[in-house]
């Protein structure tokens, strides 16, 4: 057989790798060969060191650069930072590649990969938790990812708060676990999903209540971060200001509420006022709202009470409680999170009547009427009231505009 000069070729084996590592953990597990036994109280791991140099930067780091543990042959971790099984799964996965992750475990691990380096692990806790996150364990989520430098999981936590700040009041970890400076940091965020600032007053309030003797010295710092302006003043003298514990009996919160009746009452001298951190209306951009069609005309030409919903996260219609009464050419407006039907044509006669919904009873219910019959008319709302303006009467375009206050259901 003649050989062909000057030629050559490499071969690599596909699963060189993966046959290899297999037959080092299988090695292990006949507990030979193995140079290093890491120890969490009385937990017992042996394993090589060449491997776990190799997967856990942690280790690359202690047996590469001189450390005493690197030639120590009995490692002790603390158990504070390293769970014994997290450990154990982690020992697993710099032989395997692979890692079961659960609601049980998750927690082990993302404190054990962050100790150790494992930033695709810690990774993958992370999308994990995020997955799963809900309203009654995000601010523990959220303390815990700051304390482990998990920006992605903050970030992810911060938008869940501002998204369901009105469901996270409700909860017991915001009643108990929140501290006034992670108050304080809620209350100065423009992106809290609230349908008015009356919202976070309340808010503020109902933390305060559940433990008054402790937390009544903290009102006035974080009473200064409501934003006052934006709350109707009829609001603030009726049910602000007669707050006997923490306005009426603290001189700095009357004088910051004092402000705010000079904001609303005195527009040339808002400029001089210095309480409020801020005067922007929040606006939280990561929440979809419904879409709700309103009465409207039959195809044979009469008015109907039918409402439709459309739902941007579903891609979907349906229907929903009907009005009380038929209406087309009908103004709407949402009003502190309640939706207003006002005026229109029933097919017989225009209307001066109007109609509220409020969607977390699923009813519809009258309110205070416009003051004269009209269709086809405008609405909109301005600083927590609600105008319509114009309209016809059946006989004549209105050049007339009303102001409904919510306050005193006139």
């Amino acid at each position: 057989m003649s050989i062909i000069k000057n030629s050559s070729i490499n071969y690599t084996d596909p699963n060189r790798f993966d046959s290899g590592f297999r037959q080092m953990e299988e090695i292990r597990r006949n507990g030979k060969l193995c140079d290093i036994t890491l120890v969490v109280n009385e937990h017992q791991f042996t394993a090589h060191r060449i491997v776990l140099a190799s997967s856990i930067p942690y280790f690359n780091a202690m047996f590469l650069n001189e450390m005493i543990e690197s030639k120590q042959d009995i490692i002790h971790l603390d158990s504070q930072v390293v769970e014994h099984s997290a450990l154990e799964q982690l020992i697993n996965y710099s032989y395997n590649g692979s890692i079961s992750i659960n609601n049980e475990n998750v927690q082990h691990l993302l404190i054990a990969s962050n100790f150790f380096h494992l930033k695709n692990i810690k990774q993958v806790c992370c999308d994990f938790i995020k997955k799963r996150l809900n309203i009654q364990d995000v601010l523990g989520v959220r303390q815990f990812a700051d304390q482990l430098m998990c920006h992605d999981l903050l970030h992810s936590c911060n938008l869940y708060i501002n998204k369901n700040f009105q469901k996270l009041i409700q909860t017991q970890s915001f009643m108990l676990d929140l501290t006034a400076s992670q108050l304080a940091d809620l209350l100065k965020r423009d992106e809290l999903n609230v349908d008015c600032e009356e919202q976070c007053y309340e808010a503020l309030i109902k933390w305060i209540n559940h433990d008054l003797d402790k937390r009544k010295e903290q009102f006035p710092d974080l009473f200064k971060l409501i934003r006052l302006p934006l709350i109707a003043i009829e609001y603030l003298f009726n049910i602000i200001k007669n707050n006997e514990t923490l306005i009426k009996a603290n001189l700095l919160a009357r004088d910051i509420l004092d402000e705010a009746y000079y904001f609303h009452l005195l527009p040339n001298k808002r400029s001089e006022l210095t309480c409020f951190k801020s005067i922007k209306p929040r606006c939280c951009t990561d929440s979809f709202g419904l879409i709700y069609v309103i009465g409207g005309m039959n195809n044979m030409g009469g008015s109907q009470s039918t409402v439709e919903v459309y739902d941007c996260l579903t891609d979907s219609w349906r229907l929903v409680e009907s009005m009380i009464t038929s209406r087309s050419r009908v103004a709407v407006a949402v009003l502190q999170n309640k939706l207003f039907a006002i005026g229109g044509y029933n097919g017989l006669e225009r209307l001066s009547t109007v109609e509220i919904f409020e969607a977390d009873v699923k009813r519809w219910k009258k309110c205070a009427s416009i003051s004269k019959p009209r269709s086809a008319l405008g609405s909109a709302v301005l600083n927590n009231k609600l105008y319509v303006c114009g309209g016809y009467d059946g006989f004549q375009s209105s050049d007339t505009v009303e102001c409904y206050n919510p306050v005193t259901d006139k």
